[in-house]
């Protein structure tokens, strides 16, 4: 669209360097009842004369009203862009990004993921230190018990070598009984016969001998006898005493294992039921951070469905705002030609006119003033109707460069989330591997069930976090 100058008419002088007269602004009166120039008789205008003036009543009621009409639309459309934009910064304050979702994410599960750590770390410890404990425990029960044994063998062995000592050197029972032969049944003794019976008696005045011996000895009671006796038995109660001290320490001790053994137990059971309750509390937490992520997801979805909404509907009242511009415009261009043939008249009919008053006589020149159509205000309402499409062109040019630069900030947020999405994975791996180390050291310790449970426990962490890592990556 060309930028048509306002229009002037040229002020009408004498050809003998008179005064110069400017052309006044017609006002509504002027406009609503033709002016008709003073002129002589024979020199009428025929540019404005009742039978054809240069704009009817009609044309005249008909521009105001579409002038009118127009000022009415750009106000109204003015403040429905207000509004939009007003409606446009309040949409943009309360929808949250997904850059900012992906970091609430990533920060929640980092301390989750922190807490949940140093937790278990600790507990493990705990673990590997009673199960130390347990195991030494174990150790020093089954040695002592390995010596309780070996200590009731030996002394079931001495008792019995007591017992038999005892029985042998007992005497009591014994009693001498010489058998009468009779004398019918005699018969001749050969002489081995008779030299094994005097073997036999021999032998047995010997015995004899012995036995007297003894009773004298016994009868004698000699008091270093009966005190190296008393000597030898207090000796001997001293030791099974001492024995029997020892065996005593060595129940209370095995008692005392044991009653480790069984508060180690029940400490290990609080730590499986510890376990366990931080697993539920992972699971529930886990719940919960699915839920909220599939909340907060779906407020996302609907959120950028209203703002999609919102932003087509800004479009097309962007739209219909430049069509109607765009006609306007296209009208304000054809006025202007118009307005442009009409002076181009003017200016042929004022030289024409002008060339005729240097021909009269200086007599006759206060009387040919020619009325000057002056259209200053419908140059005017061009003016403005063209300065006002240049303010909503260049409104819609900073809406453009708002919405690049919203554009720009949202992809700066996004790499920045990215970064940080790595580093919360190398961490992950960290964690990962330390847990893993953490493992190992637990199957060096064997300790059954307690350490299958753990692997079992490590290995359900070790897949909630690849799930999470897998979610992540879907986002």
């Amino acid at each position: 669209m060309r930028n048509n100058p306002p229009l002037s008419s040229d002020p009408a002088s004498s050809s003998r360097g008179g005064t110069s007269k400017t052309p006044s602004t017609p006002t509504s009166s002027s406009l609503e009842t033709p002016v008709i120039p003073k002129t002589r008789h024979y020199m009428l205008n025929f540019m404005q004369t009742p039978e054809s003036p240069m704009f009817s009543q009609a044309d005249k009621e008909k521009i105001h009203k579409q002038k009118g009409e127009l000022h009415v639309e750009i106000a109204a459309l003015t403040q429905h862009r207000n509004q939009l934009r007003l409606e446009l910064n309040k949409i943009k304050a309360s929808i949250v990004s997904q850059g900012e979702l992906t970091f609430l994410k990533a920060e929640t599960r980092g301390q989750i993921s922190s807490s949940n750590s140093s937790h278990l770390k600790e507990l493990m410890n705990v673990f590997v230190d009673t199960i130390r404990d347990i195991s030494a425990s174990r150790a020093t029960c089954s040695i002592l018990e390995q010596k309780i044994k070996e200590e009731s063998q030996r002394r079931t062995q001495i008792v019995e070598e007591s017992q038999s000592v005892a029985g042998s050197l007992d005497f009591s029972d014994l009693s001498i009984f010489f058998p009468k032969l009779p004398q019918h049944e005699c018969r001749p003794i050969s002489k081995n016969e008779d030299q094994e019976i005097r073997r036999l008696l021999q032998k047995l005045q010997d015995i004899r001998k012995d036995t007297i011996n003894c009773e004298g000895v016994i009868k004698a009671s000699n008091p270093k006898h009966k005190e190296t006796a008393l000597e030898i038995a207090r000796s001997a109660e001293s030791q099974w005493q001492l024995k029997s001290v020892g065996t005593i320490s060595l129940r209370n001790e095995i008692q005392r294992l044991q009653r480790a053994v069984a508060t180690s137990d029940s400490q290990i059971r609080k730590l499986e039921s510890a376990v366990e309750s931080e697993h539920q509390k992972v699971a529930e937490a886990q719940m919960k951070q699915q839920k909220e992520e599939s909340e907060a997801l779906s407020n996302l979805n609907h959120g950028k469905e209203e703002f999609a909404k919102t932003m087509d509907i800004i479009e097309e009242e962007i739209n219909q705002l430049n069509i109607r511009i765009k006609s306007s415009s296209q009208i304000y261009d054809n006025l202007m030609e118009e307005l442009h043939q009409l002076d181009n008249q003017k200016k042929i009919i004022h030289t024409n006119l002008q060339n005729d008053n240097d021909d009269k006589n200086n007599d006759n020149d206060d009387d040919d003033k020619i009325f000057d159509f002056d259209e200053a205000p419908q140059s005017q309402n061009a003016i403005d109707l063209q300065n006002k499409k240049q303010e909503l062109q260049k409104e819609i040019e900073n809406l453009k460069h708002q919405v690049n630069r919203q554009k720009k900030k949202a992809k700066i947020k996004e790499t920045k989330m990215m970064s940080d999405i790595k580093k919360l994975q190398v961490r992950y791996k960290t964690c990962r591997a330390t847990i893993q180390k953490s493992c190992v050291q637990i199957s060096e310790l064997d300790s059954g069930s307690v350490t299958g449970e753990i692997k079992s426990l490590i290995q359900k962490i070790d897949t909630s976090i690849t799930d999470l890592q897998s979610v992540i990556n879907n986002q």
